[in-house]
């Protein structure tokens, strides 16, 4: 919330998609197990550089998928106070190697729930992430149109970016759409993007679903 002046008004961020960014430790064997898998270049992707042939990759690398639990754990059950009845499943996940030039089109995660990204290897300038507003295409401030502001922030972005760090990971709704900017360094960037998906019983009687 935001406190006004005056009269003690208050702005609510409300209906948000919730972003969580944070940063960890990588092992050396986190590192090399990701740099030293088998990588693919596919141009039907949504991105331009390469992908792992793995598509399990936490699965096969224990303590990544560890650090990436604990982070989920809190975003899924602290942050947005989801209920511990519902399971988190991972459902697929695949390293990303970007070389100069590479970068990703805009695109969301179909048939998942959460999404996230950890980077594992990064320069300066290797490619930030950026989140898009596709609910109001104009802007937040009013829906016909779109004024000219003094700066962009939390309240009237139509676009947030994310510059990586090693060790940093992020967590979204998959429905957030995002893109990569170029990688305008000489230096290949590594990372790892995940799928997961909340697995539970919902609602009750004759509106019963379990996923």
């Amino acid at each position: 919330m935001y406190d006004m002046p005056g009269q003690g008004g208050t702005v609510f961020p409300l209906f948000s998609s919730p972003l969580y960014c944070a940063k960890d430790e990588l092992s050396e064997d986190i590192v090399d197990f990701v740099v030293n898998s088998e990588w693919q270049r596919d141009q039907k992707m949504n991105y331009n550089g390469s992908c792992t042939t793995n598509q399990k990759m936490l699965d096969d690398c224990p303590k990544l998928k560890a650090l990436v639990e604990k982070h989920l754990n809190f975003y899924v059950y602290r942050v947005l106070n989801i209920e511990t009845k519902y399971r988190l499943r991972h459902l697929c996940s695949w390293g990303t190697r970007h070389s100069t030039g590479d970068s990703a089109h805009k695109h969301s995660h179909c048939n998942s729930v959460y999404s996230g990204v950890v980077y594992i290897k990064t320069t300066d300038n290797c490619g930030r992430i950026v989140f898009h507003n596709e609910a109001n295409r104009s802007s937040f401030i009013t829906p016909t149109l779109n004024p000219d502001v003094n700066g962009r922030d939390i309240y009237n972005s139509n676009e947030w970016t994310l510059e990586p760090e090693d060790g940093m990971i992020v967590l979204f709704p998959s429905t957030l759409e995002h893109s990569v900017e170029d990688n305008k360094s000489v230096s290949e960037r590594y990372s790892v993007a995940f799928n997961y998906w909340l697995h539970g019983n919902y609602g009750e009687f004759t509106n019963l679903l379990t996923i």
